[in-house]
């Protein structure tokens, strides 16, 4: 016995076959006969498993493993991985190892120089956020911005370049977060933060100032404007000829395209923000304050 009786076969008159029992301790192991007690002179070593610091994690974290015997303990193989992990460190009662990047769901199997290999409980992956997309066009200051993925269960950040936006964002679902764009806010990279895993796909957020100084935001990194209504045109900017001139003294941008003219102030008087245009001709009129105004 070891730490109690097991189940064990006499072979021969010289060996027994005996099964470890679950949860054994290392000791010496005892032979009990009729004719008086048998104690082996060295002591039965018993590679353990107890437990996983967590039960599930991320790719990437750190798992602790600990047990006994573990200070032989060459490699942890992964379910979905291709080879045993090598630990980052070991001792006799515990080792850690990095969960791989391609490692799935299911029980570990920790392997010893010396004492064989033995299984560990089962760890859960969690998936790591995703983004999908972003949905911002002509998106002021304040404004909503929509975030797409996947996997937004547990989020602990939301970025926007190396701004925390977190305390502007809602997690509406686990597939969708709005988040209210701070005032100031500058081009930068969409990120999510679940736990301690940053989703890899980062959509840029630009940030585009108007000539009144107004900052605008959005998917598209062209600085486009659609001078009658104020929302994204690419054929429009991109595919004319911008100027600067003047409207009754107030500065002004005149932009002149093969299918449209227009001429957008933006100096400090009356007529600021209001735009001129004429989809027909192809000659910019200066704006009066009974058009449109944008901004």
């Amino acid at each position: 016995s070891v730490g109690g009786a097991g189940h064990f076969t006499v072979v021969s008159s010289s060996q027994i076959r005996a099964a470890v029992p679950n949860g054994a301790p290392d000791g010496p192991i005892t032979v009990v006969r009729s004719a008086g007690n048998l104690v082996s002179a060295t002591a039965l070593r018993v590679l353990t498993v107890t437990g996983l610091s967590s039960s599930s994690l991320y790719l990437g974290d750190t798992l602790t493993i600990t047990g006994a015997n573990l200070g032989a303990a060459t490699g942890v193989t992964f379910p979905g991985h291709a080879g045993p992990v090598a630990p980052a460190t070991v001792t006799s009662t515990s080792l850690q190892v990095v969960v791989p990047s391609d490692a799935s769901n299911g029980s570990l199997t920790v392997s010893t120089s010396d004492l064989g290999s033995v299984g560990t409980p089962a760890l859960t992956i969690i998936p790591l956020p995703s983004i999908a997309g972003i949905s911002a066009t002509n998106t002021p200051s304040g404004s909503t911005l929509h975030i797409n993925g996947a996997n937004f269960v547990g989020v602990t950040a939301v970025t926007i370049g190396s701004d925390n936006v977190t305390s502007a964002a809602t997690v509406d679902s686990s597939t969708s977060i709005t988040v209210a764009i701070p005032v100031g806010e500058s081009t930068g990279a969409v990120r999510v933060t679940t736990g301690s895993a940053t989703s890899s796909a980062s959509p840029i957020l630009y940030a585009h100032t108007n000539g009144l100084g107004q900052t605008y935001y959005d998917a598209d990194p062209a600085n486009t404007y659609d001078l009658a209504n104020g929302t994204n045109a690419a054929s429009v900017f991109d595919a004319g000829t911008i100027t600067q001139t003047t409207c009754d003294g107030e500065a002004a941008i005149q932009l002149v395209t093969a299918s449209e003219a227009a001429v957008w102030v933006y100096g400090s008087g009356a007529l600021q923000g209001h735009v001129g245009l004429d989809t027909v001709a192809t000659t910019p009129v200066c704006p009066t304050a009974a058009d449109p105004a944008w901004g």
